[in-house]
């Protein structure tokens, strides 16, 4: 601290100075007095965020409405709808395709509806093939495990009620060669005849199951599988069978 009157560097805190005793007690006090507050910037920086948010804002309004401006503004083009005149020639063609049309789409039902009716015939004649019920009185059905008619064949005749006839056709170089296995009896018969067992005397030979042209014998361990072959009745043998044999004898002949 300095003597204001003699210039004598004095201790901070010494009330008169060293030098020439001058009281210091006045130029402590000048010394202590507080700074004065500092202005604060707060204000000024609102005051720029405030106006930059401004300007942005306008600066965004500015670009939507040149983009609806634009968007509104009808666009040039060089080229120029074509025009064209309809005229009753015009009306007449295109008649004339649309009866065109018609009369095809017409045509292509009609082969459809009558390819629809000779499928469901046909349908009906094959369901028809198999009768029901199969074991009848004075019915008779032929079922082969070989439908083609060639080469080595097993054959089951089912006659009536309660006989079932069993054979097998062998191919040899000389032709065909028919082997008659036996006649035997039906036994345990469901309602249609779909279901039975034939028996030889009081043995077992197999147990059958027919499912629409299939019939299916279950045979010492062993499944064969029977196609459908012919069937007819009594009133209509004469038509089945051939003038030189009978009945039976037809369902043996070699194919």
């Amino acid at each position: 601290m300095q003597c204001p009157k003699c210039g004598k560097n004095n201790l901070p805190n010494a009330k008169f100075c060293e030098n020439c005793g001058q009281d210091l007690t006045a130029v402590q006090q000048n010394l202590i007095q507080p700074l004065p507050p500092k202005k604060s910037n707060a204000g000024k920086y609102i005051l720029g965020v405030f106006i930059g948010l401004l300007l942005s804002l306008v600066a965004v309004g500015a670009v939507i409405v040149g983009h609806n401006y634009l968007a509104k503004r009808p666009v040039k083009s060089e080229h120029k709808l074509k025009t064209s005149t309809y005229t009753k020639e015009d009306q007449k063609k295109v008649q004339a395709e649309s009866s065109s049309s018609e009369e095809t789409g017409s045509s292509e039902s009609e082969e459809d509806s009558s390819t629809e009716t000779e499928s469901e015939s046909t349908t009906e004649e094959s369901d028809s093939k198999v009768p029901s019920p199969l074991l009848a009185a004075g019915q008779t059905t032929a079922w082969t495990t070989n439908p083609a008619g060639s080469g080595d064949e097993q054959i089951i005749v089912i006659q009536g009620t309660d006989t079932v006839m069993m054979s097998h056709n062998t191919q040899t170089p000389s032709g065909t060669t028919m082997h008659n296995d036996g006649t035997f009896t039906i036994r345990s018969a469901n309602s249609d005849g779909t279901s039975f067992t034939i028996m030889n005397n009081t043995a077992e030979v197999g147990k059958v199951e027919v499912s629409g042209e299939t019939l299916t014998l279950h045979q010492q361990g062993q499944t064969i599988v029977y196609h459908f072959k012919q069937y007819y009745t009594s009133d209509s043998s004469a038509s089945e069978t051939s003038a030189e044999g009978s009945s039976s004898d037809n369902f043996y002949e070699a194919d």
